[in-house]
């Protein structure tokens, strides 16, 4: 039987986002540049995994990493599965996770820096509301594979209530103060502007939504 290590795997969640955070104001204090905002972001990604495997390891003792394909029967059906989903989660990076390569296409690396630097702050607010969302994601799926349409659609609606009364405060303080959270963080040089922070807003509202997996 399947299980959910929801309150751990939050939590590491969370501290890979204030760490990413920390590490970008440390790294840009000390005058790497954009490139120092990529190593922190990389190396957060690199900790926070590890921080997954050992709590896998933790609770999983008896299970040791190997290579080989103990069951081919098993293999075929995960292949099966997994293709469609990854179709639709590559989907999904490229739509939500591709802001930070287009701006770096369209504007180069200082574009790209001013981008990452102006939404920083307030996504790592946003992903920490988001994690309560993916908390209640495996109920969800419980619920509709039950064939429970109803309840899964009362769920839904409450997730969809909580998730808005959350963000939108957020995306209006977004609106009144990124400007000087970002300009305290890396300096007025480093603020991408009303538009970009406006935007950002209006991001963070819509992908509340989008971000309830059913």
């Amino acid at each position: 039987m399947a299980q959910q290590d929801i309150a751990a795997y939050n939590m590491i969640g969370t501290i890979i986002n204030v760490g990413r955070t920390v590490a970008s104001l440390v790294f840009v204090l000390a005058g790497t540049g954009l490139f120092g905002l990529m190593v922190a972001g990389t190396t957060m990604d690199i900790c926070g995994n590890l921080l997954y495997l050992k709590r896998f390891y933790k609770l999983n003792p008896e299970f040791k990493s190997r290579w080989g394909i103990p069951d081919k029967a098993l293999l075929r059906e995960m292949l099966g599965f997994g293709g469609y989903t990854t179709i639709m989660n590559l989907g999904n990076r490229l739509f939500f996770a591709s802001a930070n390569i287009i701006a770096g296409m369209t504007s180069g690396a200082v574009g790209a820096s001013l981008f990452y630097s102006t939404q920083m702050p307030s996504k790592t607010v946003y992903n920490m509301l988001y994690r309560l969302t993916e908390s209640a994601t495996p109920g969800v799926h419980e619920i509709y594979g039950r064939r429970q349409i109803d309840k899964m659609a009362h769920v839904f609606q409450r997730l969809v209530r909580l998730m808005l009364m959350m963000t939108f405060p957020l995306a209006v303080g977004v609106v009144l103060f990124n400007r000087d959270v970002v300009t305290c963080w890396v300096g007025p040089k480093l603020f991408g502007g009303s538009l970009l922070t406006n935007t950002l807003a209006i991001y963070i509202a819509i992908s509340a939504i989008q971000g309830i997996s059913v």
